[in-house]
């Protein structure tokens, strides 16, 4: 131990003896660091990345994220504001006008979900139906039985109708062959006379819609609603002839409110385009989708809409962090600088040992490229941990080179008594909160083992330049 601690006082002397030559080294070696550091050293700020991807449950976990990335979506929900309802289909275009401007950024969204198609449903659809509603809606399908017959060619006397199936609709409709109310009902007429006029009603807007030029197609009637398929055909919608109709008749997300089932909620799942490369990635991307949600509801005063889901989460967590994380910095910085120039009274010593945690913490940077070659949410507060742990060191240099300092001898002289009164316990420290660091290794949380390996290799960084450096205050 004697022969190691002889050794290490020959490399202080060495350094007091060039100090020049010190300070050029150190610098290249911190701009090496830092240089690296700003190239190659990447941030990953996905709480994903903070475990081990072979733990079986956490395995589990993507495997079932990836599956289901709705759990990723970021979810606008619509809600109306106090007052009357808002008919169904204003509804229905608060949510179409907010999927048309996400898809409209496409370097920020790379999907959007308002509704299931029901085209793409087929025989499942019943299925996404209220089991309440279910034996209506079969009713209303049995109503339609006739009709389906006769225009098929399926029911007595259907020749008569006509040659073509087309003929044989129109014929049955005609003959009052089939009604959409329930026999004997008062509003047989009226059903009938509505599901006419949607027929006819898509039947003169696929028309036009096809004779028209590209771009100059135009409504014919909003009274009577349709909706366009793939193949460009419009049909009726005949959900609106039922009074009680709601947006999930349509396929929307529009689900009551769990806090008031008297209310409803309409959601609208938007997938965005994150990187998280840095603590602002993900901050930026929905801050700008909040802001172009906000525009489009302002046009729409009977709602009111708030962005949640899993990105929304991470983002507001991000910004705080960011924001806190530099205000932590800057204060214990500022902290530290105040109160060693008060204990030491001079300017000078509390500022060398400000440079002197830099140049600690830089050379730190440069160790977490070579060693982990990335930061992650946990490891990026290596940064706060150095700051406290650099200042335990330099104040036992210094408080030593203040009282060598009176004595007014040789700088050799003081900075050997500096070395032999604090080398060891400086060491020691090093070594238990390197050691304390380190054997985080060992864990299959991935976030606190990079830390633990950057934040040790700091702590020989910050004992190692703090010693060097102090000596030639």
């Amino acid at each position: 131990m004697r022969h190691v601690q002889r050794t290490l006082q020959r490399m202080v002397l060495r350094v007091v003896t060039h100090p020049k030559t010190t300070l050029l080294v150190s610098a290249l070696v911190l701009a090496v660091c830092v240089g690296s550091a700003m190239a190659w050293l990447h941030i990953s700020t996905h709480p994903d990345e903070l475990f081990s991807h072979n733990v079986p449950f956490f395995k589990r976990w993507l495997d079932y994220s990836q599956k289901f990335p709705e759990n990723e979506a970021l979810v606008v929900v619509i809600e109306a504001k106090e007052g009357p309802a808002p008919p169904t289909q204003r509804w229905i275009e608060v949510a179409d006008a907010i999927a048309d401007r996400m898809r409209a950024m496409g370097d920020s969204v790379h999907g959007v979900d308002t509704h299931v198609p029901l085209e793409e449903l087929g025989p499942q659809g019943i299925l996404f139906q209220d089991r309440e509603q279910l034996p209506g809606t079969y009713a209303d399908l049995l109503q339609f039985s006739p009709l389906v017959e006769q225009s098929t060619g399926g029911g007595g006397g259907s020749a008569l109708l006509g040659a073509t199936p087309l003929d044989r609709l129109m014929g049955a409709l005609s003959g009052s062959a089939v009604t959409y109310a329930s026999p004997g009902s008062n509003q047989a007429n009226a059903g009938q006379t509505r599901f006419v006029e949607l027929l006819l009603d898509s039947w003169q807007k696929t028309i036009q819609k096809a004779a028209a030029a590209p771009g100059d197609e135009k409504p014919v009637s909003q009274t009577s609603p349709t909706f366009a398929m793939k193949d460009g055909a419009i049909l009726p919608d005949l959900r609106q002839m039922t009074p009680e109709s709601d947006p999930s008749r349509s396929g929307y997300y529009y689900l009551p409110d769990k806090s008031n089932p008297a209310r409803h909620l309409l959601l609208v799942q938007i997938y965005p385009n994150v990187n998280y490369n840095s603590l602002t990635a993900i901050t930026r991307v929905v801050d700008g989708i909040r802001r172009e949600v906000k525009a489009v509801v302002e046009k729409f005063p009977e709602f009111t809409v708030g962005v949640t889901g899993r990105p929304a989460l991470a983002a507001d967590d991000m910004s705080t962090t960011d924001r806190d994380s530099h205000r932590s910095e800057i204060v214990a910085l500022s902290v530290i600088f105040i109160g060693m120039a008060l204990t030491l009274r001079s300017i000078w010593l509390a500022l060398a040992a400000e440079l002197t945690l830099a140049v600690a913490i830089g050379w730190t940077f440069g160790w977490a490229w070579v060693s982990v070659g990335r930061l992650n949410l946990l490891s990026l507060v290596f940064l706060i941990a150095l700051i406290g742990i650099g200042m335990d060191y330099l104040v036992q240099i210094l408080m030593a080179y203040r009282r060598e300092a009176r004595r007014r001898l040789r700088a050799k002289a003081i900075w050997s008594n500096v070395f032999l009164s604090v080398s060891l316990p400086i060491n020691t420290a090093c070594a238990g909160a390197a050691g304390a660091f380190l054997v985080s290794v060992f864990t299959e949380f991935r976030g606190a083992a990079e830390l633990g390996i950057i934040a040790g290799g700091g702590c020989c960084c910050a004992s190692y330049q703090v010693t060097r450096c102090c000596r030639r205050c």
